[in-house]
């Protein structure tokens, strides 16, 4: 069990509420966009603000820090993993793609 996760569901119903800026870290973190270029999150409207969301995904319980050495270095939980599937059905992972590919060109 995920204690961080079951901490912020705390109950039968729950409402999972990412701004902008954690759907686009999740993502990063998953590996479908650049994490640490603002450019990404400028093309999408939005300021990088990686670290900070990067930190509220953790207290969600979305991601960890796998290394006591770096802190900063994520990785996704399973709980993240099922969250990054329903951004995929939604089509947000591909705006997000769409827009670090943007920044590349």
């Amino acid at each position: 069990m995920n204690k961080s996760f079951a901490n912020y569901t705390t109950s039968l119903a729950f409402n999972m509420s990412l701004s902008k800026n954690m759907v686009i870290a999740l993502a990063a973190i998953a590996g479908y966009a650049d994490r640490y270029d603002k450019k990404t999150y400028i093309a999408l409207g939005s300021y990088d603000t990686a670290v900070t969301s990067a930190r509220c995904l953790k207290d969600r319980g979305l991601v960890y820090s796998y290394d006591p050495e770096k802190p900063g270095l994520y990785k996704l939980t399973k709980a993240g993993e099922l969250v990054i599937e329903l951004l995929k059905e939604a089509g947000l992972i591909e705006v997000i793609q769409a827009a670090n590919e943007t920044k590349a060109a």
